[in-house]
């Protein structure tokens, strides 16, 4: 018996889908390499109602990325709290110290990536968690996204009530005003090394 055409349709309909979905094959994940020489967290505060700023630069973690969902991407960044520069040797050892960033005891800043959530062009709302010392807190704020491929660079900044992560020191601030809030910018470049997730 033979079959009609409007009867084989169906059937091939489903085989062709069959065969393109094994063509395209299981999604690649890509997981981008913090670029730690070309990379930077600025670090912002007020004394004595004075602005100040320093630097982190050595900044590590990975970023996983799987292709064609942006909005699904994760991502640790580690920031070595002993490598803040201000310029300042005397005011370095401070802000290393228990009461502040605790750099022995907490080696690291921890910004934990959820999602992205597209703004439009190359502009998105990162929400994730940030850890300093024993303490984290949510957080969400907007950022910039170049990606050719190759290389990514993402730029943005968030602010944050010291206090909230217990960076106070009390014998310190009867002497010097220190601002309550902190801001911190990254500029973080990353490199792409591809993996087939099956």
């Amino acid at each position: 018996m033979r079959m009609t055409l409007a009867r084989c349709f169906p059937a091939l309909q489903v085989l062709c889908a069959g065969m393109f979905l094994t063509m395209l094959g299981p999604a690649t994940v890509f997981a981008w390499q913090i670029d730690s020489a070309r990379s930077l967290v600025t670090f912002h505060y007020e004394e004595d109602g004075e602005p100040r700023s320093g630097t982190f630069d050595r900044i590590g973690g990975t970023v996983d990325h799987t292709t064609g969902r942006i909005e699904e991407s994760k991502a640790d960044l580690k920031v070595a709290t002993a490598s803040l520069d201000l310029g300042d040797a005397l005011r370095e050892g401070v802000l290393a110290t228990g009461p502040w960033l605790d750099s022995e005891a907490h080696p690291h800043a921890i910004f934990s990536l959820d999602r992205l959530t597209p703004l439009g062009g190359n502009r998105y709302e990162a929400t994730g968690s940030l850890q300093i010392k024993d303490k984290k807190l949510p957080f969400s704020f907007p950022l910039l996204l170049e990606d050719d491929g190759r290389e990514a660079r993402v730029r943005g900044g968030l602010t944050f009530k010291r206090t909230d992560f217990n960076l106070r020191d009390v014998i310190l601030e009867s002497f010097v005003s220190i601002g309550d809030f902190i801001r911190l910018d990254f500029d973080i470049r990353s490199f792409q090394d591809a993996r087939d997730k099956s």
